[in-house]
């Protein structure tokens, strides 16, 4: 059973949700009081590729999912965001740099993230402060060499990103 299953009231006004399917069989609700629909969807988020100098910058994960594993500069889009206002904020968030104009790099599908599936709209930008900071949801921050980058990667969408990436520059 997955988390969009256990959907039993309305999150409008309370009553109880209606299992429904669509004519090509994916499941959705509908309140019988209000009319609200609710449809399984993928989360939106944002994947940056830092340039700090001729490097990458990467964070190794603080938290699960994959804690202690490395990554970009990553998250998902709030509710009264842009994606390219995003960028901007997990950057800052994850590794304390701040970053002007993140340039569209691609548009990437992922399904091994045990919050959900996720469309993660990846991006580049250039640092243009040099200072890093640690917060709570990373451990250690590091520029690597698109040569060098470590092992112990998760996500399948960041490995296709750096993939991608390393293949662009070369």
């Amino acid at each position: 059973m997955n988390k969009f299953s256990k959907y039993k009231y309305c999150p409008v006004c309370g009553e109880f949700l209606i299992d429904l399917q669509t004519i090509d069989n994916r499941k959705y609700f509908k309140c019988g009081e209000c009319d609200v629909e609710l449809y399984k969807s993928q989360k939106l988020g944002v994947i940056v590729l830092v340039e700090l100098y001729d490097e990458i910058v990467l964070v190794k994960r603080n938290q699960e999912p994959f804690k202690g594993s490395w990554t970009t500069p990553a998250g998902f889009v709030e509710y009264d965001e842009s994606p390219e206002q995003t960028a901007i904020r997990e950057t800052k968030e994850e590794t304390g740099l701040d970053i002007t104009h993140p340039l569209l790099f691609g548009i990437y599908f992922d399904t091994d993230d045990p919050r959900g599936n996720t469309v993660s709209i990846a991006y580049t930008a250039k640092a243009i402060s040099f200072e890093t900071k640690i917060n709570d949801e990373v451990s250690e921050i590091q520029a690597f060499e698109e040569n060098y980058l470590p092992k112990n990667i998760q996500f399948e969408s960041i490995k296709r990103v750096l993939e991608d990436y390393c293949g662009y520059k070369q």
